[in-house]
């Protein structure tokens, strides 16, 4: 949020998926921690975030953004995302969406 309390959209460096299978150090991370975590990230997490940074209707958000993440498989394949890129990452989002119901 600005100083004259606008949002806007993070830089694409802090969201965007990294893929390294190779590397074990960056495989599945994403640059961005969020309560000292760059991997998986609890709903709790999310929730004492959004507080901190007074964030109205938090749990509603997280929600829908689980709805939009569950439909990436459909999304990429019409994209057409090699198999192999598909499968690492909805495996990586269904992780974090597991982590979400916790």
């Amino acid at each position: 949020m600005s100083e004259d309390g606008v949002w806007r959209l993070s830089p694409a460096y802090d969201v965007t998926f990294t893929v390294d299978y190779k590397n074990r150090f960056i495989a599945d991370r994403h640059a961005m921690s969020i309560e000292e975590s760059d991997r998986l990230v609890s709903r709790s997490q999310f929730l004492k975030l959004a507080e901190e940074n007074d964030v109205k209707k938090a749990d509603s958000i997280i929600s829908q953004a689980e709805t939009v993440l569950k439909t990436f498989r459909q999304k990429a394949e019409k994209a057409s995302i090699d198999g192999f890129h598909i499968n690492l990452i909805s495996e990586f989002i269904q992780a974090q969406l597991n982590k979400l119901k916790k």
